[in-house]
């Protein structure tokens, strides 16, 4: 509405009111104002609604949008889907015409005065990222590749002699692609160390050196690069200006991610004031966060940009324009200039803690001191062993499927390796591996280790005193009988037998000595380790991993005595061994390992030890693997060295007796069970409902005071991290949060008895079980307290805070807590729309 109709209104309604909203219509068209006179970035970012308002004032501009026009021409914007029409605000036309992608269109005023904006907006950008002798820019509908070629075929039209393009190398497609698609041929210039660093750099003669031997006259260009990956540096464009000029050669350079690099726009800055430089190319989703679609080509003159817009064919795509558009009326120069900011901050942050980490791994961050961009880390240490081991790996597996012919164990053998050799040296690389830090007690691990198969005796011609076994293995003939592989009449051998998936086996008979676990068979020597294994897989709530089996000849009974000093009635059966990963100080990964275990020994007769009713030694497994202590070292200090820490009151769920650590435990077994079926994260594992509903129970039982009385009124526990102890997961605003729940409460009384609030770090484990299941409600941000809530019982339900933006968990204002839980019928429902309390 203009002037006058804010007149007409005051005779409608009351003139103050209608004086109000002129004073806001007056504000945001100062908004306008200020843009158009100016042509810059607004000091602070504009806010959505004042965007769309001028969005779609200008898209009133534009014929398709005229109230009445019908049209009958060839470009109408005509638009059939109004989704679509709304996705571009009606601005259907596109850009430029067929002589120039920037020039106006007589139909589309709104859409030619965006183009015009959106360019001064982004040379506005790249004067305040550092490049202020940057006068002229052209915003296209192309991503960087393409755009660097139009830049030389614009180059072209103007040097036409030239058909080199010196290019110092960057191992990256995309630029060399661009040459080669205007027709032109790559000089490659290959980098030099710099000295005092690990870096690559600029080869500067060596430019110098391949203009002159081609001719200067025959050089199209110069192409540099800003934006590289480490150990590379961006080129040392201010040198290459300085040579440009000397030597009367364009330089074009391929800044594609490099605007919001301070490093990369100094470079530029100095090459353009300093030397010669006739454009650079940044993209516009790497510098501005839109979506992939567009650059900007810029540069401290126009005849080149004006060039390359004049070359685009015909008009082009609004979108890469309009989003770029939006995006920096929303960001204003403080937003822009803040977020090249945060790059710097974070880049050192990530820098830091990346040296600290491969320092610990005996590694080490590259010397590159002037990428600001990437970083690299230098491996060798690893070793020579560990990179042969892994190439011969992959080459194993790669040749399996074109050798499995003549691996058969009925065919005569024609290749050096067998189906055993890539299954066993794969589980032993595997273990090896599950150690992150590589040392040199596992390079023996990590080596290829090959045997042979056999189909008979002449199988294993070049091994002195060997015969092809009954398992279709080579073996010393002394000591290895035909049939090794079967127990001996007399002897009592350990059977092994699974239960499903392999997580969980039973052996019998075992023994334990000094925290190794110890088989039995006279002929252990000869057996095939595919069916007789060394080593077995552990399934645990933070991976899985292999433990070693060993295997003695010595007979089982004699073995038994031995250890035990005669005293083998005294000693319990049957074993239950669970491997479980760490201290078990997180009721998270606490949940994972003994609801599982809990089902096996007390919900499920496969395993035979629910008759025993708890009744077997239960035998800890302590997965306490280096890759994990750096992330639980906070954990560690509070559990002493012969506990598994504050959960281990809930094993007493498992076995009556009390448990042992693997590593302390000493004896024989007729009959052990090892490892727990696996939970996952993400449900579908072997355990049930059934289950856990099961365990909870269970827990109940173990504390009489867990379960809430049904005559109690239902409250709601509000989960609070302090900053110090929550390794980052907290809620920033935890007072507002505290008090819309608590006024929510006092409003519905019927539905929320109560509200409590508490650090469960300030509570025992015990402590936090009974308070969790005393509760109906349970919200709190994102971590292990809200595992917990599986001892509420029926009817409850919790409320998990996701990460937003930021360093915290937010719920932010009165208004945007309130939908966590609303009245819907009279009930309380969640997000999903089910019912958290009971009508």
């Amino acid at each position: 509405m203009n002037p006058q109709h804010f007149e007409l209104l005051k005779g409608l309604v009351n003139p103050n009111y209608v004086e109000q909203a002129a004073q806001a219509r007056n504000s945001r068209s100062k908004h306008f104002t200020a843009l158009f006179t100016q042509r810059r970035l607004p000091d602070v970012g504009w806010k959505e609604e004042d965007i769309q308002s001028l969005l779609e004032e200008m898209a009133s501009f534009d014929t398709n949008n005229f109230e009445g026009n019908v049209g009958v021409g060839e470009r109408e914007g005509r638009v059939y889907s109004d989704l679509v029409r709304r996705r571009h605000f009606g601005l259907t036309h596109g850009i430029g015409r067929s002589g120039d992608v920037m020039a106006e269109q007589p139909k589309a005023a709104g859409s030619s005065l965006l183009v015009q904006l959106t360019k001064y907006l982004a040379l506005d950008a790249i004067r305040l990222a550092g490049i202020k002798a940057a006068k002229a820019c052209a915003v296209l509908p192309a991503a960087t590749g393409l755009t660097m070629t139009l830049v030389f075929l614009a180059l072209r039209q103007m040097r036409p002699q030239g058909k080199y393009v010196i290019w110092s190398r960057i191992d990256q497609k995309s630029c060399f692609k661009a040459i080669g698609a205007a027709g032109l041929k790559p000089i490659v210039i290959e980098l030099k160390p710099i000295e005092g660093s690990d870096a690559l750099g600029t080869d500067v003669q060596g430019i110098r050196s391949a203009i002159e031997r081609v001719g200067a006259e025959e050089v199209l260009c110069i192409c540099c690069t800003t934006s590289t990956f480490a150990p590379r540096v961006p080129d040392f464009v201010d040198e290459v200006a300085v040579l440009a000029s000397e030597l009367a050669v364009p330089h074009v350079i391929n800044n594609a991610y490099g605007l919001q690099c301070s490093k990369c726009t100094h470079l530029i800055e100095t090459g353009c004031r300093r030397g010669r430089v006739d454009a650079f190319v940044q993209s516009t989703d790497k510098n501005f966060l839109v979506p992939v679609g567009g650059a900007i080509v810029a540069g401290p003159t126009a005849a080149l940009v004006d060039k390359v817009s004049g070359l685009y064919p015909g008009r082009a795509s609004m979108s890469p324009l309009l989003d770029l558009f939006i995006t920096l009326l929303s960001l204003g120069s403080s937003g822009w200039t803040g977020l090249l900011q945060e790059r710097k901050e974070n880049a050192k942050w990530f820098e830091e803690r990346l040296s600290t980490a491969s320092t610990k791994l005996g590694l080490r961050v590259l010397k590159v001191p002037a990428n600001r961009i990437s970083f690299c880390i230098d491996i060798s240490a690893l070793g020579r062993e560990y990179r042969a081991a892994q190439e011969q790996l992959v080459e194993a597996l790669m040749v399996l499927p074109f050798a499995e012919e003549c691996l058969e164990p009925h065919a005569k053998p024609k290749w050096p390796l067998s189906v055993f050799d890539v299954h066993s040296n794969y589980i032993r690389f595997y273990r090896a591996m599950s150690y992150y830090h590589e040392t040199a007690e596992l390079l023996e691990d990590l080596l290829w280790q090959p045997t042979r198969t056999c189909v008979d005796d002449m199988g294993c011609e070049g091994l002195p005193d060997h015969f092809c076994s009954r398992l279709h293995r080579c073996v010393p003939r002394h000591g290895c009988p035909r049939n090794a592989e079967e127990c001996p009449l007399g002897e009592r051998c350990t059977a092994l037998s699974s239960y499903g998936d392999g997580c969980s086996l039973q052996l019998s008979p075992l023994c334990v000595q000094h925290g190794e676990l110890q088989a039995f068979h006279p002929h252990s020597a000869c057996l095939s380790a595919a069916e007789f294994p060394h080593m077995i897989k552990a399934c645990s709530e933070m991976g899985t991993t292999l433990y070693p089996l060993k295997w003695s000849s010595s007979p089982y009974a004699s073995y038994r005595d031995r250890i035990q000093g005669g005293s083998a009635l005294a000693q319990p059966k049957d074993a239950f061994i669970l491997p479980v990963t760490l201290r078990l100080r997180s009721p998270w990964h606490m949940l994972h390992s003994l609801v599982p275990a809990y089902a096996q020994s007390h919900m499920d007769e496969r395993y035979g030890l629910a008759k025993l009713a708890g009744d077997f030694d239960l035998l800890i497994v302590d997965q306490d693997l280096d890759k994990d202590t750096h992330i639980w070292q906070q954990v560690f200090r509070n559990a002493s060295g012969d506990s598994m820490g504050g959960l281990d009151f809930l094993l007493r769920l498992i076995s009556h007796r009390p448990y042992k650590l693997l590593a302390q435990a000493e004896g024989c077994y007729e009959r052990a069970v090892w490892g727990h079926e696996l939970m996952l994260y993400s449900g579908g594992g072997w355990t049930s409902e059934l289950h856990m509903a099961g365990f909870v129970r269970a827990a109940w039982r173990l504390d009489g005071r867990a379960r809430r009385d049904s005559k109690d009124a239902p409250r709601l526990l509000l989960v609070e991290r302090r900053n110090g102890t929550s390794w980052g997961r907290w809620i920033d605003n935890f007072p507002d949060v505290q008090s819309t729940a608590q006024s929510w409460a006092d409003e519905h009384e019927d539905l929320l008895g109560g509200v409590e609030a508490a650090d469960l770090a300030d509570f025992s484990w015990p402590e936090q079980l009974r308070m969790a299941a005393r509760m109906r409600l349970l919200f709190g941000a994102h971590g292990d307290g809200l595992s917990w809530s599986v001892f509420m019982g029926p009817g409850s339900a919790v409320l998990e805070a996701v990460p937003a933006r930021g360093a915290g968990f937010q719920a932010r204002g009165r208004c945007e807590c309130k939908p966590l839980w609303h009245l819907r019928g009279g009930r309380a429902v969640g997000r999903s729309g089910a019912s958290l309390l009971p009508q």
